[in-house]
């Protein structure tokens, strides 16, 4: 049993005016809502994913201003023991050469 011997002319054409006045208003409306959810949601996300991107990036360069600043403490802190490591040396040294000159008079202050 085909459709046309169903359905006479007139009853087909009032099926696809139903059709085109009901059903394709609603599908537009679907596919318009659909593509309005999916776009906004696209959009949230490839916000959220920039924000999160942006965040990272500042992130790591934070944590690389910091290295740099850990590093730079810790040269100082090298360069301040050398110096105090050199000034005792002297120091020390200064002392043997003073002792040695105090016990070398001595000593001829006390010989014969």
């Amino acid at each position: 049993m085909s459709r046309r011997s169903f359905f006479d002319g007139e009853e087909l054409e009032n099926l696809r005016s139903l059709k085109r006045d009901l059903v394709d208003p609603v599908k537009s409306f679907v596919d318009e809502v659909y593509s309005d959810s999916v776009g906004d949601a696209k959009r949230f996300y490839a916000d959220r994913a920039r924000e999160a991107g942006q965040s990272a990036r500042r992130a790591r360069e934070e944590a690389a201003q910091k290295l740099a600043a850990l590093k730079r403490e810790q040269e100082e802190l090298r360069k301040r023991r050398s110096e105090m490591i050199k000034r005792a040396a002297i120091v020390l040294a200064l002392l043997a050469a003073a002792g040695l000159v105090i016990i070398s008079a001595a000593l001829n202050a006390a010989a014969p």
